[in-house]
């Protein structure tokens, strides 16, 4: 604007002269020359050009800049920095820009007006008002640049929050930002306060202890938290609108009928919950006996069962949680389906703690399709369920009878039992072990702990510790022989388990530094005479993880090895763990040199004998009166002796040993128990009778070498 001054005249004085005031005939020189550099533009074209022409270079380098300076400030943010991060920096730049050119404007304006006018007054005003400006226009440079959006939305707030000052009190301070924080806390705290009162009208209303008539009763109350009247009569007209019943004159609240319901619910749930885990509904009897004691009508109770069976519900929640163990149980047993490296045969540990997880994972999958029968109320699902519990295995014939069933129930039970049939087999890691290490089954946690010896991460250390405190001496001798094995047994935890109130982990911990004892009495063991090595105490060679030593003795070995040796027979390798552990207790080992006798012809038969390792001859006669005739000869995995142990009568051959052999020695009444006890265990014994006898019948002139194993049937063949 003052620049077109100069541009007119080619000269300041034009303009500083003030001559420019005095023309009175300003439109007659509309057309006149516009520019001393170009005369042919007249005035009247050449003052609006050059405004347009100053204001669209002021604009494009006032663009310039604060485009490299949002650069600059975009740089300097995290690389991670959100949409909002960028934009709040873009804001800051801009905000400064705009800052910076109100200060060059209202600079450039005072440099030009009222000159004309000061040029006539004393030198030292001039000076003064130029001093003037330029301190006035850098103070408000400096509050407008130091201000931020939020700050200045307080400090409006603020100001309107003082011209209706409700507190009481006179504002603590004259800050703007102090008003603002008291106001916002105090607000804060009133809603909270007016919340509590609100929530205890509720509920007395609601126990019956007052009415709405009765509520000058709460004025105490109401002083205590600060309520005013106008936020009383608020707050029951909300209660009136949001719970109407409350204040309805029939309504008849108390304490004692809404704990009733609430113990109702309770009840409910739990004869629901309990007769889903077995597979069956609650019966009409036990229904109709809780709704009677708790004065509940038949809607209340459909409405309840609803909310019981509805997805989410409780129900539903516990056909989750047993899938999840399922799919837990058959990551474990898939683990375990890997094939050591070096090893020709199955490790006994994973060949136990995949047979564990299997009928573990069998029942939680029985458990199942109890839950989604009640779920469901489709009879095929209780038949399903009914052929699996009379198994004790879930047979995947079985699942095709399921397709009614809705495809989001079903698919996941049925995938992973697919995944158990198949047998797949996955990378032996610590993840799918340690997420069986705290299962339910004692068996489970126990050869857990056995395998867990095989891994040297942190999580695995700190499992097998804490297994020191389970409350099974199963699971803690295993521990101690796991740690014992990977000498991770420090001074202290060795102090701990010596001193368990159980012989069997005491003797475990014995074996773990001293490599064991054979001695009925437990040598006395001091903690600080062992060497503390890197990890812990040990002895010295100690192995690379815990595994059954098939040449260890047997009164040497823990509960949970026992029951692996005796796997190994595969007479026995089906046994559900509580067997194993059973036969584990009363099994004896007989090692027995080469050519001599396990028993001969016409001694009691009084145990039944197990082959672990060796072979031997079966014959008759040879005593000098009977020429020797051979019958058989066995080997590892053979069952001998059990044709005297079941019909009581002494031996009809004479057993011995071809070359070292160790075997179990099973006595008789634990044998014919257990066989009753477990049918398929009986079918494997006939059919091995029925070879033996049409093996004498062929009456071979060669010995004949009987199969190293007798099979179980599998349940359903």
């Amino acid at each position: 604007f003052y620049t077109y001054y100069y541009l007119v005249a080619g000269d300041w004085g034009y303009y500083f002269s003030g001559a420019w005031t005095y023309e009175r005939d300003l439109p007659a020189h509309m057309f006149d020359p516009g520019f001393t550099f170009l005369p042919q533009i007249p005035r009247l074209v050449a003052a609006p050009l050059t405004l347009i022409a100053f204001g669209a270079a002021s604009f494009v380098v006032f663009a310039i800049l604060e485009k490299l300076f949002t650069r600059a400030s975009l740089a300097k943010l995290p690389a991670d920095a959100d949409d909002n991060a960028k934009e709040n920096a873009r804001a800051r730049v801009r905000h400064g820009m705009l800052g910076f050119c109100g200060l060059v404007a209202f600079n450039a304006f005072y440099l030009f007006a009222g000159q004309p006018s000061l040029a006539k007054l004393p030198h030292w005003v001039v000076t003064g008002w130029g001093l003037l400006v330029v301190f006035a226009s850098t103070a408000m440079f400096v509050r407008r640049i130091t201000r931020r959006e939020d700050q200045y939305v307080h400090e409006k707030f603020a100001q309107k929050i003082l011209k209706k000052w409700e507190w009481g009190d006179a504002p603590p301070s004259d800050k703007l930002e102090d008003i603002y924080l008291l106001h916002t806390e105090r607000t804060k705290q009133r809603e909270a306060r007016l919340r509590a009162y609100k929530e205890t009208v509720r509920e007395m209303v609601a126990d019956g202890l007052v009415t709405r008539n009765e509520l000058a009763i709460l004025d105490s109350l109401r002083a205590q938290l600060g309520v005013s009247d106008k936020d009383h009569q608020k707050i029951i007209n909300e209660l009136s609108g949001e719970e109407r019943q409350l204040f309805d004159p029939k309504y008849q609240g108390s304490v004692e009928m809404r704990l009733k319901v609430e113990q109702y619910r309770k009840d409910l749930e739990r004869i629901v919950v309990e007769a889903a885990r077995i597979g069956v509904r609650p019966s009409v009897s036990t229904l109709e006996q809780l709704r009677s004691e708790r004065s509940v009508t038949e809607e209340e109770e459909d409405a309840e069962l609803a909310r019981i069976l509805a997805p989410g519900g409780p129900i539903a929640n516990l056909y989750e949680a047993e899938l999840a163990e399922v799919a837990r149980l058959v990551a474990a047993a898939e683990a375990c389906n890997h094939q050591l490296a070096g090893q020709s045969s199955d490790s006994a540990s994973l060949g136990l703690l995949r047979h564990v997880a299997k009928l573990r994972a069998h029942q939680h999958a029985i458990n199942a399709l109890g839950v989604l029968a009640v779920m469901t109320k489709r009879p095929e699902v209780e038949h399903v369920r009914a052929q699996a519990a009379a198994r004790g295995v879930v047979r995947t014939q079985l699942l095709e009878m399921l397709s009614g069933v809705e495809a989001s129930l079903r698919e996941p039970l049925v995938d992973t039992l697919m995944r158990l049939e198949r047998g797949g087999e996955t990378a032996l890691t610590a993840g799918p072990i340690l997420a069986v290490a705290n299962d339910p089954s004692r068996y489970v946690r126990a050869v857990t702990a056995v395998l867990l010896s095989r891994f040297d991460d942190e999580a695995s250390r700190r499992q097998l510790e804490a297994m020191l405190d389970d409350p099974d001496p199963i699971v803690r001798e295993s521990a101690v022989r796991a740690l014992g094995a990977k000498s991770r047994l420090t001074r202290d935890l060795l102090t701990k388990v010596l001193n368990d109130p159980e012989a069997a982990v005491r003797s475990a911990a014995v074996r773990a530094v001293s490599g064991g004892t054979t001695s009925q009495e437990l040598p006395a063991l001091d903690p600080s005479i062992f060497a503390q090595t890197k990890h812990g105490v040990g002895k010295q060679g100690a192995g690379v993880y815990a595994t059954l030593d098939a040449n260890a003795a047997m009164a040497q070995l823990t509960t949970i090895e026992k029951m692996m040796l005796i796997r190994q027979v595969p007479i026995f390798a089906d046994l559900k763990p509580e067997d194993l552990e059973e036969l584990a207790a009363v099994v004896e080992e007989r090692r027995i040199e080469a050519s001599k006798d396990v028993f001969r012809e016409g001694d009691p038969g009084d145990a039944v004998y197990l082959i672990v390792k060796g072979t031997v001859r079966v014959f008759t006669g040879g005593d000098g009166e009977r020429p020797e005739r051979i019958l058989s000869e066995l080997g590892p995995g053979a069952c001998i002796g059990e044709m005297a142990v079941l019909d009581a009568s002494p031996r009809s051959a004479t057993v011995r040993a071809l070359e070292r052999t160790r075997t179990l020695r099973v006595p008789g009444e634990g044998f014919k128990r257990v066989m009753s006890e477990r049918p398929e265990m009986s079918q494997a014994i006939v059919a091995e009778l029925v070879k033996r006898m049409r093996g004498m019948m062929a009456q071979a002139p060669s010995p004949m070498t009987s199969s190293p194993a007798i099979r179980i049937p599998k349940p359903g063949e």
